[in-house]
């Protein structure tokens, strides 16, 4: 005999990013986070703790900061202080979505 089941719960905020915004080196998880403060823009690699995976998104539980912003595409391929150039909203923010 079989049994499928559905769960239902209640609805939590989260914070959020692109799954691909997540890098994993050294066997843990980082976001290049975009530091806007020295004149240029560069990256620093924040490592982050995750949570639940929804799609295409992945909660960050710990690391990030609801105003940082975080590098989307090519963040595999940034190191710390690495220069980058922001078009277009190549960066966003994190986001709360419950």
């Amino acid at each position: 005999m079989y049994a499928s089941a559905h769960i239902e719960l209640s609805p939590t905020s989260a914070r959020v990013v692109p799954a691909m915004s997540v890098v994993l080196r050294d066997g843990h998880s980082f976001v290049a986070r975009l530091d806007e403060h020295s004149g240029a823009p560069a990256v620093s690699l924040q490592r982050v703790t995750l949570g639940r995976r929804v799609g295409s998104e992945v909660e960050v539980v710990e690391g990030l900061s609801e105003h940082d912003r975080v590098v989307v595409q090519g963040a595999g391929f940034l190191g710390d202080g690495d220069l980058v150039k922001v078009v277009g909203g190549s960066a966003t923010s994190t986001s709360i979505r419950s």
